[in-house]
Order: structure tokens, then sequence, then C-alpha cells
């Protein structure tokens, strides 16, 4: 789409308070189950049920010594330190680009064979030499630190995983303009890193307590990230946020205003929501505001943010649903008046339309700019999806319905649309959440391959409503089986489904059968 900037400004700029005021109705929680299954970095690949089967693969540290491709990488290991030997004796230079591919393949092969403080030393020894040959903000080190961050994660160490995680975005920072397509990707690389590590340590982790209730957090750790910088300020005695007054906030949700001005029985956002959630909000809001300042405006970076204020906002939901039903009766939280709140109809209602405002947004403005139709009808079916997550149904069919209408005028039939949505895998909805045990809320690339540990036959029953039901699984002889199973009921309790259509019509798609591979 081609517009001038003064067209663009004149359809945008009318909208910005609306989306900046969004990005407030967001809510965590922290609450676990119990089992002894460690979730954190389980990604289920979700296919139908056929005879061929995806190879499955232990990971080579779990596997015995003797193993041949454990000796294999041991092997490598030895013959690459004896070529840096080598290339140290030839050349006075400890930055000589020779050493580069020595020192990654060495981390490589330390990193699968579960070494990871080893890999880091040695990616760490190849940014080095990047960096001098290259330039200290050289872009060519992208792909070390994405090797980097996935071993401290693999480590655990989500706090060196956040701090390289920020050092990316600053790289960008020093690369490129305000409010640029590579800005903006950066910043929402950032944003999904904040969702995810808050995932694999809330939703994902077995071993862990509501931690961000009445003081389960030492009153230190209770600060916003530092990387973020002066974005997110704390006001002093009363520990209020002050908002930044870079971008003009015309609406607030009363009691969401209450609740950030302390009002309500002395509630802060550090007291109801995680300090990550938080941070990613502002990131939205700034990286808005620079994508309008910016010389050259785009439109599908604004609706880009739009999208992901709806499946921040969509937090929420899941907050309250995996507290409902993980309840572990936590000292001081239980009958609180936090606890009232966080459990709200209210602040289940603010989730909805922050969601709602956020993506009925982009359908307006793709309209206001007769943009292509069929990005219209995706984002039509997108609004559609998250009214269906709500159990909003009327308003979820008038919004199928518009988005029939508007394939019918480019003369699909019925027959056509319905085929394009009734997909073999059903789709989990709404498409801009963050869903459990994905690549995304694993803190993985989404092109990320995965060493497959086994999988399960699922099988249930979805209705016209998207809601799964009767959940039975084939028998599967892998000692973790059980515990698998277990997650994928408590996943599906609260999963939503976009449901099968027929003309145009809702219907119940039946017995769905699937098979779950899992990693971990």
């Amino acid at each position: 789409m081609n517009f001038s900037l003064m067209n663009t400004l004149r359809v945008l700029k009318p909208s910005l308070f609306l989306l900046t005021s969004l990005s407030l109705g967001l809510h965590s929680v922290s609450l676990y189950g119990q089992d002894d299954f460690n979730r954190t970095r389980l990604v289920f690949d979700i296919t139908p049920i056929t005879d061929q089967i995806l190879p499955l693969r232990t990971p080579v540290a779990d596997t015995d010594e003797s193993d041949e491709r454990y000796q294999q990488l041991l092997n490598s290991i030895t013959r690459y330190q004896d070529e840096i030997e080598s290339l140290q004796q030839q050349t006075n230079n400890p930055y000589n680009f020779e050493f580069l591919e020595f020192y990654q393949s060495i981390g490589d092969a330390n990193q699968q064979l579960g070494r990871h403080e080893e890999a880091i030393l040695q990616y760490d020894n190849a940014l080095q030499v990047i960096k001098v040959q290259n330039g200290l903000h050289t872009m060519d080190q992208l792909p070390l630190i994405e090797k980097i961050i996935q071993s401290y994660i693999a480590m655990g160490d989500m706090e060196n995983a956040t701090r390289w995680e920020e050092y990316v975005r600053y790289m960008h920072q020093q690369n490129f303009a305000p409010g640029s397509p590579e800005m903006v990707a950066a910043t929402n690389t950032l944003a999904d890193w904040y969702i995810s590590s808050f995932f694999m340590q809330n939703f994902q982790s077995s071993n862990r307590g509501l931690e961000i209730m009445l003081g389960t957090l030492p009153e230190g750790e209770r600060i916003a990230n530092p990387a973020v910088g002066e974005e997110l300020l704390w006001g002093g005695a009363e520990n209020t946020m002050r908002l930044s007054n870079r971008t003009p906030f015309t609406y607030i949700d009363p009691t969401m205003e209450a609740i950030f001005n302390g009002d309500i029985r002395d509630l802060t956002p550090r007291d109801v929501e995680d300090i990550r959630l938080l941070t990613v909000a502002r990131l939205y809001e700034n990286s808005q505001h620079d994508i309008i300042a910016s010389e050259e405006p785009r439109l599908d970076s604004i609706a880009q943010i739009a999208r992901r204020i709806a499946g921040l906002s969509y937090i929420t939901k899941q907050e309250i649903e995996y507290e409902t039903y993980n309840n572990s009766n936590i000292s001081n939280y239980e009958g609180s008046r936090i606890q009232e709140f966080r459990l709200s109809q209210e602040r289940l209602d603010h989730s909805y339309d922050s969601g709602r405002n956020a993506l009925r947004y982009i359908v307006n403005l793709i309209e206001s700019v007769e943009g292509n139709p069929r990005t219209l009808a995706s984002a039509q079916i997108e609004l559609a999806d998250w009214h269906l997550a709500y159990g909003k149904i009327q308003a979820a069919r008038s919004a199928y319905e518009d988005a029939y209408a508007t394939l019918r005028a480019l003369n699909f039939s019925d027959q056509q649309i319905d085929a394009s949505l009734n997909l073999e895998v059903p789709r989990q909805i709404p498409r801009s959440a963050t869903h459990l045990y994905t690549r995304r809320s694993a803190g993985l690339p989404l092109n990320a391959e995965l060493d497959y540990r086994g999988y399960i036959d699922v099988s249930f029953t979805l209705d016209r409503l998207g809601n799964p039901s009767d959940i039975s699984f084939s028998s599967n002889d892998r000692p973790e089986s059980r515990q698998i199973e277990s997650v994928i009921s408590n996943q599906l309790r609260t999963a939503k489904f976009r449901p099968h259509f027929r003309d145009g019509e809702l219907v119940e798609q039946g017995r769905v059968d699937l098979r779950y591979y899992y990693s971990y």
C-alpha cells in the first residue's frame, strides 16, 4: 500500500490515542500446579495422525558416553582445538578471522553435548573476533548471540539470557533509526522474550509459586528492568507508576487508573502485574510512538503493534483461568483484595475490551485506506476469533459474517471459504496470543528444529463454539507419557479452537484425532 505521508498521518493520528490507552489493561499471575515433570522447555508440534512418524531423537547430553554421536562430537572438539593451536603458532594475531569458525564449531559441539558454560565461552571468543574484524556494533554477531541465549536458557539462567536479549535490541539501536522496520522487529523480539520468560517461569514451571503477590518477592527485586531505562519509572513513597509524557493518554479505564495511582486499598502495578508484562506494554507504546513519528510511517507496523497489544491483553484471561484451575492456597493471598481483583469479572472484561479495540482498530484502518480485501477478511476473522475466545457468540458470528461478505465480493463461494478455514489441525485462537507449550512460549525461534522425545496420540470432540471435550489418549510406553498426558489435558481444559464452518455457519467438528510430538 502506497500512501503519502500526509494521508497516512491523517488516517493514523486520530486513532493513536485509542491504541496507546489499550496497553494499560495487562495483568499477570505466577501460579503453578505441582508435578514432577519439568515443563519449562516443553514444546508440542501437532500433526494429523498418520503412518509416517517424524524422527525421534534423544538429545546427545542424555545418551550414554558410548553413543556414536557423543563420540563424534568429542572428536570434533579435539580436532578443532588442534586447529586453533596450530593457527596460534602460525600467527601473532589472536583475532585472526580464521579462528572464528573453530571457536563457533567448538561451541556448537559443546552445546549439543549439554556443556553450556563451555559453549558460551567459545561463542564469546568468536564474538571477540567478529567485533575486532567487523566493528563493535556489527550485526554479524547476532547469530552467535542467539546461540549464547539458548545456552543460558538451557541452564535456566534467565537473568543472563535477558541481558543478552536486551543487548540485541541495543545493537539494533546502534544501527537503525527509531520506527524503522528493523527497529520495530528488534523491539518485538525483545517483547516476545519478556513474554516467553514470563510463560516459562510461571505457566510452564512446576516448581515455583505465586511470586508477585503480597511480598512473595523481596522488595529489592520489585523494580523496573534497568535496560528499559527511563521508559518505566516508579514514583517515590507512593510506589505509583509515572507515565511517560512522550505519548498522551486521552482515556484510561477508571478502575485501572485507580490501581495505577494506588487509590484502591494501596494496590499498585507491581502488586498486580509482573514487571516483564509492564515493560512489554511500555515497549509497544514507545514503538508505536516511534513509528508514527518516523518520516514514512508503515501501516503494517502500526497494525502489528495493535495485534501484539491484543496478544498481551489475552494473558490476563490466561492468568485468570490458570489461577482458577491451579489454586495452591498461598498464605496472605487467599481472600485478599488483590486476589479479589485479579480474579474479578471486571478485570476479565477489561482484557476483552483491550484486545477487541486493538483488533477492531486494524479492521478500521484497513477499511479506511481501502486496503487489500483479503487482508481485510483476515483481520475480520481474527477479530471474530477474539470474540469467540471470550465466549461472545453473537459478536463472533457478526465478524465471521463480515469476513464472508468481504470474500464473497471477491467471487469466492461459501464452499471455498469454508475449505480455507476448516483446517485438518484446528487452529487455537486467538491467533495473536502466546499459547502454552509452543516455540514462542518456550523462548525458541519459530523456525527452531526440535529433537522430539516422543509423541502421544490425542482424541477429543470439538463443538461448534471451539470447545474441546471427551479427551482420550492412545497407549504409550514412554516413561514420561502420563505426565505429558496430564499437561495436554490441563491445556485443553481452557483452550479454544476455531470451529468448523458450513456455508458460513459454525458447526460441530466432531471427533478430532491429533498427534502431539513433544520436545523438552
